[in-house]
C-alpha cells in the first residue's frame, strides 16, 4: 500500500508525513521492504496506528526508519487500526482464519417460514452487501441442509457481472448432496470443496469428484464431520 501511495504522490511525497495503519515492513517477502520505498520517496515523518504483530516485522520497520533519521510516531488511532486490520491480526497471531457468521433473519429471529417457501426475507441492499462480502472473503461455508433446501450458487454476483467468487465449502457428513446441485454444475474459476466423513459412500465420493469438486474426508465424530 505504501509503495502504491508513494508512486501516485510522486515528488509531492518528498518532505511529507506518511500516515499508515500498519507498520511498514522491513523484510523481503513477495515484494521488497516498504521501508526502502519510504526512504527513497524522501518522507520526513511516519505516523503508525499499529505495530505489525508479524514476527518478521514486530517493530523492526519503525526502528529502521528511526535509525535512518525519520520521525516515527506510533499508536495514533490504534483501536481503529486494530478493527481495520482484524483479519490479518487474527491470522498472524493465532494461525487461524478470521470467520464471519452471516445470517438473514427476521426481527423475531426466524430465517424462513415454517413451510420453507420464503425465498427472500431481505431486500436488494442487504443482498448487495452479501455479494460484496463474498467478493472480499476467501471462502464461504454452508451445511448440506442449506444446499438441499435452497440449491444455492454461492457465487459473487455484483452489478455488471463483477466480483470474485469465493471457494465454496459444503459440510456433508454422508454425502447427501444431490449431484444435480448448482454448486456442482456451475461455471466458476473458484473450486468447490465437499467435506465428508470417512464413512461416506465411496461411489458418491467418486461421482462428486468426477464433477470437478474436491472431496475432503475427515474422521467421524459422533457420525459427523
Amino acid at each position: 500500500a505504501e509503495v502504491e501511495a508513494l508512486r501516485q504522490a510522486g515528488p509531492l511525497a518528498r518532505g511529507a508525513t506518511l500516515y499508515v495503519t500498519l507498520e511498514p515492513c522491513n523484510h523481503h517477502g513477495q515484494t521488497p521492504p516498504c521501508t526502502d520505498a519510504v526512504l527513497a520517496a524522501g518522507i520526513y515523518r511516519v505516523v503508525i496506528a499499529n505495530d505489525d504483530p508479524n514476527p518478521k516485522v514486530v517493530g523492526g520497520g519503525a526502528a529502521y526508519l528511526r535509525d535512518k533519521g525519520l520521525i516515527v510516531d506510533t499508536g495514533l488511532l490504534a483501536e481503529a487500526g486494530c478493527k481495520l486490520n482484524e483479519t490479518f491480526f487474527k491470522a498472524v497471531t493465532t494461525g487461524l482464519p478470521f470467520v464471519i457468521a452471516k445470517a438473514a433473519a427476521s426481527l423475531d429471529g426466524k430465517i424462513a417460514t415454517h413451510t420453507n417457501d420464503s425465498h427472500w426475507i431481505t431486500g436488494p441492499k442487504a443482498r448487495l452487501r452479501v455479494h460484496r462480502l463474498r467478493h472480499e472473503v476467501d471462502a464461504i461455508l454452508v451445511g448440506v441442509g442449506t444446499v438441499i433446501a435452497d440449491d444455492p450458487q454461492l457465487t459473487t454476483r455484483l452489478p455488471g457481472g463483477k466480483g470474485q467468487d469465493p471457494i465454496r465449502i459444503i459440510l456433508d457428513s454422508q454425502l447427501r448432496l444431490p449431484l444435480g446441485s448448482q454448486i456442482l454444475t456451475l461455471q466458476s474459476p473458484a473450486p468447490t470443496w465437499v467435506v465428508c466423513t470417512d464413512t461416506a459412500p465411496a461411489d458418491k465420493v467418486a461421482a462428486i469428484r468426477a464433477l470437478g469438486a474436491e472431496v475432503i474426508m475427515t474422521p467421524a465424530e459422533h457420525g459427523r464431520v
